[in-house]
């Protein structure tokens, strides 16, 4: 049977049935030992979570024009709406102009393997702009595609989306809103430092004991005074031109801890491996510094960091020993500040480019995406593609 042409398909928020198919599908390669049961608990679970609910998670289906509501649709993908900020700044001399606004997070980028190679995943992903962005905001819906996507609720708001490519850089580039190559989601800011996890010593110096730990409730409310924090930062701060952040509050920060939900056995009674998710630092009720991770593989990744260079040894100690007490072989941070780097590195931190995960973005401002500076490019945003 021949494969339609890509005029006669366009994108379509899911049904509850098409959505629970996508699920089914990407559990075939994306399950981590868990059972398909398993694997479909933990994403119903995580819809109730403040990162999901109320409309801000959306799953999205390629699918017929005649057929919109078919379970062999094409091929899938989720967005996540979140609170975003936009700072423009004219001059040095100038007060910095703060908006509030909606960015989306892409993620579960899902084709069955019997409708891969066919364009069906990058046709996807070139619509998805169309319903996220203000058409004014695109250039002309090309007519090889047929006509625009059907207006979903609740979307079309976006000022910029985001994704993580596991493809590498080129693919979702070209996945722009026309036909136009290197249009899509650029690359940017893919660096990371590593330490291996090392045995505990008899050299090691005695674990500080005024870092506190935190708890997945104390990493929510400590992200809720991140978010205010990162606003005043940015406010302050930014540099001459234009830039965005997601905020980590509302559940955005806590989606790296919650996806490490185990099950006990082959039930469906959920639990979260650990019950430290970072630790912070204070003087009195001011905090001085502080780290929230998770556990992505072997990995402890910092998914946010605010530590001086001279509580940076300090801090990596409380790491090194969350790792080990987590079985992880290395802890990583991304994308630290430059004023951080050379301390890391004198500390046996080993800074690279990732070939994997790779933060992009789509803006949908006037604005070049080489003007653009993109702020606190974390771990904490990261919604996975795959």
């Amino acid at each position: 049977m021949s494969s339609p042409s890509l005029d006669t398909l366009t994108i379509y928020p899911a049904t509850p049935e098409q959505t629970l198919e996508s699920r089914k599908r990407s559990a075939v390669e994306w399950s981590k030992g868990r059972s398909l049961e398993q694997y479909v608990e933990r994403d119903r679970i995580m819809d109730d979570h403040p990162h999901a609910s109320n409309g801000r998670l959306t799953t999205w289906v390629l699918a017929p024009r005649n057929d919109p509501a078919t379970l062999d649709f094409m091929c899938s993908c989720e967005t996540f709406a979140r609170d975003s900020i936009v700072v423009r700044r004219s001059s040095l001399e100038a007060s910095a102009e703060l908006e509030d606004v909606v960015g989306y997070g892409v993620a579960s980028v899902f084709t069955p393997e019997s409708q891969r190679r066919k364009g069906y995943a990058g046709h996807m992903m070139r619509l998805l702009h169309w319903v996220l962005a203000p058409h004014p905001s695109l250039p002309a819906f090309p007519t090889r595609w047929g006509s625009p996507p059907p207006i979903a609720p609740s979307v079309g708001n976006a000022t910029f989306s985001v994704l993580y490519s596991d493809v590498g850089s080129t693919f979702y580039h070209n996945c722009g809103p026309d036909e136009r190559s290197s249009t899509g989601w650029a690359v940017q800011g893919t660096q990371q430092t590593i330490w291996h996890v090392s045995p505990p010593s008899s050299h090691d110096a005695p674990l500080k004991t005024q870092w506190q730990g935190l708890s997945l409730e104390d990493v929510e409310i400590l992200y809720d005074t991140e978010a205010q924090t990162i606003r005043q930062e940015i406010a302050n701060d930014a540099p001459v031109g234009v830039g965005f952040s997601f905020l980590p509050n509302k559940g955005v920060g806590l989606f790296n801890i919650n996806r490490t939900m185990r099950f006990s056995g082959d039930s469906l009674s959920s639990y979260l491996p650990f019950d430290k998710w970072g630790v912070v630092l204070k003087d009195g009720d001011n905090i001085k510094a502080s780290a929230t991770w998770t556990l992505d593989g072997s990995a402890l990744v910092v998914t946010r960091l605010r530590v001086s260079p001279d509580q940076f040894s300090d801090l990596l100690q409380q790491l090194q020993h969350a790792a080990r007490g987590m079985n992880a072989r290395t802890v990583e941070i991304w994308n630290m500040a430059p004023s951080l780097q050379v301390k890391a590195e004198s500390l046996g931190g080993v800074t690279g480019n990732r070939d994997e995960h790779l933060p992009a973005f789509k803006w949908y401002g006037k604005e070049d995406e080489s003007e653009l500076h993109w702020f606190y490019n974390e771990k904490y945003v990261e919604y996975p593609i795959s």
